[in-house]
This record gives C-alpha cells, sequence and structure tokens, in this order.
C-alpha cells in the first residue's frame, strides 16, 4: 500500500506531485472593514485563488486555506476547489482596519513557483475589487 508523506512506507506517486504555497500578508483600508463585507471577501479570495490556480493547468486541488485575523475578529475560509465546497467561519467582534491574511494552497500537477503566481495573483484581485490595500506577502516555508 502507497502512503501519504510523513507515513511509514513508500509514497505515493500522486502526493509526490503535490506542491504548496503558504503566504502572510498585511490588508488595511483607511477606514473600518464591515463584518459581512470581510467575510465576503474570504469567499471571494478563496474563488479567485481556485480560479487562477486552475486556470494555470492544476489537476486537482487538495485544499485551499485562509486565516484572516483582525483585533478580537478570527475568521476561517477554506475550499477543496469547488465553490460549492467553500466555507467561512467567523467568531469575535468586527474587525478593525487592518487584516492579516495566511493563506495556504495545496495543488497537484503544478510547481511551487506557479502555485505562489496563481495565489499572489488571486490576492491581489480580490483585494483591489474591495478596495483593500495589500502588503508584500511573505512566503512561509
Amino acid at each position: 500500500m502507497n502512503r501519504g508523506p510523513g507515513e511509514d512506507g513508500p509514497v505515493s506517486p500522486l502526493h509526490q506531485r503535490f506542491e504548496s504555497c503558504a503566504v502572510v500578508a498585511a490588508l488595511e483600508r483607511g477606514g473600518p472593514l464591515d463584518l459581512e463585507e470581510i467575510k465576503k471577501f474570504a469567499r471571494d479570495l478563496m474563488a479567485a485563488v481556485t480560479e487562477k490556480v486552475k486556470a494555470t493547468g492544476a489537476l486537482d486541488i487538495g485544499h485551499i486555506k485562509a486565516v484572516l485575523e483582525s483585533g478580537q475578529c478570527f475568521i476561517y475560509a477554506n475550499t477543496v476547489g469547488e465553490p460549492k465546497d467553500i466555507t467561512v467561519e467567523m467568531n469575535g467582534e468586527a474587525p478593525s482596519g487592518k487584516v492579516s491574511l495566511t493563506l495556504n494552497a495545496v495543488v497537484l500537477g503544478l510547481e511551487a513557483k506557479v502555485i505562489h503566481a496563481a495565489v499572489y495573483q488571486g490576492m491581489e484581485m480580490t483585494a483591489d475589487r474591495y478596495r483593500l490595500e495589500i502588503g508584500k506577502p511573505q512566503e512561509l516555508k
């Protein structure tokens, strides 16, 4: 039986073709952010990153996850590549004007640098739509 990465035994050839991307970026706008708006932003971000990754030739999406934190507000968004599968959950209070975004994407069939480019494009496209300024994303290792 083939196993996934980190498990005992041989690694499945399918798992060997998965690559990932993880980034952190600051998002901000001059004024405060409405709670419903930031939840919609999270949903649209999942859809935009999915669209960009698929457009570059991804064979499959393991997951795309984002965590947005602002003051006492914590939002978690997740998708496995289909619009109907996007989930957005929130706890805490309304966000302030600055949001910390951590995003992780696991994709089959693309090199890591291609995934990074698609993720950045999706982030920029969504931030522009919501008039949010995005700080320089930092890759996580």
